[in-house]
């Protein structure tokens, strides 16, 4: 699997592409979006579809950047931190529920 963040704007799309099967959407495979979340995708089963989708993501991944595990290992304390309280405050709300 290969990381990469998009540089000229968000995009908060999610793509999955197998052979000539296609799904975009917004869904993510998490316990709130297939739970509780609305969130929806298109799957579209079409050759010349998924060709065109292949063309478009090599023109964003040519405008993205890489996220690396060397670079991800090598992440300041703060940001860690941070994240290490943002994962202690969704366990917390597990518990809550």
């Amino acid at each position: 699997m290969r990381i990469f963040e998009y540089q000229p704007r968000f995009i908060h799309a999610k793509i999955a592409l197998c052979d000539n099967w296609t799904s975009i959407g917004s869904t993510n495979f998490d316990r709130w979006n297939l739970r509780w979340n609305l969130d929806a995708n298109q799957e579209v089963l079409d050759t010349d579809f998924a060709v065109q989708l292949v063309d478009m993501l090599d023109s964003d991944f040519a405008n993205s950047i890489e996220l690396r595990q060397q670079d991800w290992q090598l992440r300041p304390w703060y940001q860690r931190c941070l994240e290490w309280l943002a994962g202690l405050m969704e366990r917390l709300s597990r518990e809550l529920k």
